[in-house]
């Protein structure tokens, strides 16, 4: 006698959810660099925009090494503050769907 299991290695439902959790994690990967080279070009245009201020900062007696560490804090809180509100965006998004999904089923 064979019992007829759900997750046998020929469920088609099985291959369906692997091949769209492929799907999304290359989408997921993309974004992600996406992200890394906006930032990037971001903090080299303020570089660029700010080269005045920079030296002035130099002028006033900052050292490379503090103007570079100010400039690696901004991006930090930037993408730590940016990274939080996608979080809480994407969490909301999240539960509304399910909540959709629990009521309308």
């Amino acid at each position: 006698m064979k019992f007829n299991n759900m997750f046998t290695a020929d469920d088609p439902m099985k291959l369906v959810q692997t091949i769209l959790d492929t799907i999304f994690n290359a989408i997921i990967i993309i974004t992600m660099l996406l992200c890394l080279f906006s930032l990037a070009s971001s903090m080299s245009a303020n570089l660029l925009d700010q080269t005045k201020e920079i030296g002035i900062l130099r002028a006033m007696g900052f050292s490379k090494f503090r103007i570079k560490m100010l400039y690696f804090y901004e991006a930090f809180i930037l993408v730590i503050s940016s990274s939080m509100l996608g979080i809480m965006i994407g969490t909301t998004v999240a539960f509304t769907m399910v909540l959709q999904q629990v009521v309308f089923v």
